[in-house]
């Protein structure tokens, strides 16, 4: 019986093991690397033999077994040539047509000001709830 305990810890040492060099030799993520699998996002902090430490945006430590990572599908965010984000604006239902009409050129001008930044598009996407603001 406990021949047994001792093969299987062996073996979830070895997962482990296995799993670090894998990530190691892999290069699939290094210290400083943002990195998202499954629900959890944060930068890597440390690459260790059991487990991996990740901070997150909101400076929580997430521990993840290795082996968890190794069958997780990793979004590498460091390796990224170029990272799209999107923005959604609201506006009043009172806005007046002028404005609506200058809202895209003003967001493009907005964001062409800024270092490394370049403007895709914009455009209308919904109607939110009419809100009664008396």
């Amino acid at each position: 019986m406990g021949g047994i305990a001792v093969a299987l810890a062996a073996q979830r040492v070895l997962g482990d093991l296995f799993s670090s060099l894998a990530i190691v030799l892999d290069r699939r993520f290094e210290v400083g690397d943002v990195i998202v699998f499954g629900d959890q996002t944060g930068t890597v902090e440390k690459i260790g033999i059991k487990p991996t430490r990740l901070r997150s945006i909101w400076d929580e430590q997430i521990i993840c077994a290795n082996s968890d990572l190794i069958e997780s599908r990793i979004h590498n965010f460091k390796r990224m040539a170029e990272r799209r984000v999107v923005f959604s604006l609201a506006v009043t239902y009172d806005t007046p047509t002028k404005t609506l009409e200058r809202i895209p050129a003003l967001l493009q001008d907005i964001i062409e000001r800024q270092e490394s930044t370049r403007f895709e598009r914009a455009h209308f996407q919904r109607l939110g709830p009419r809100r009664n603001l008396a």
